[in-house]
């Protein structure tokens, strides 16, 4: 990701990264060693989705892991959304260091885009026929999402 990060910094290309926290092991550290990843590796114009927790599907690893750590019963039904998240750090804490990154204006939480906002926001964007790609406007998004939970 590193070498990536560089080689897109080079050549002056922006990127949308995506970040998944929650996993198997994730820790408050592996958090902030991802954030410092994000800090110190990506350009100004580049940004970030996050999401909190795991997708759990049926005959997967992340199943057979939240299964033998009992995050989810045996007879769960994996048709409809199930969320694994590591027990050594809730997604509440994951979500209070994410905020006090100083990169947060760069990102945006998966749930966000769902919002009835940022879906009105990128309908306006397209409208307007505005250059470049949508997710260059995730500041928006984030600060759209933070103005309306308030």
């Amino acid at each position: 990701m590193a070498r990536t990060a560089t080689w897109a910094r080079e050549a002056g290309i922006s990127v949308l990264w995506a970040f998944m926290f929650g996993s198997p092991g994730e820790t408050e550290g592996t958090v902030r060693e991802t954030l410092d990843f994000i800090r110190t590796g990506l350009r100004d114009g580049d940004r970030v989705i996050c999401t909190v927790g795991i997708r759990v599907y049926p005959r997967t690893e992340i199943a057979r892991t939240a299964l033998a750590e009992g995050a989810i019963p045996p007879d769960a039904d994996l048709s409809h959304p199930v969320f694994y998240f590591s027990p050594h750090i809730t997604p509440d804490r994951v979500l209070e260091v994410l905020d006090s990154s100083p990169r947060r204006s760069q990102m945006v939480y998966l749930g966000a885009l769902q919002q009835p906002a940022v879906a009105w926001a990128l309908r306006l964007r397209h409208a307007l026929r505005l250059p470049g790609a949508p997710w260059a406007a995730v500041p928006l998004y984030s600060r759209l999402t933070r103005l309306l939970r308030r």
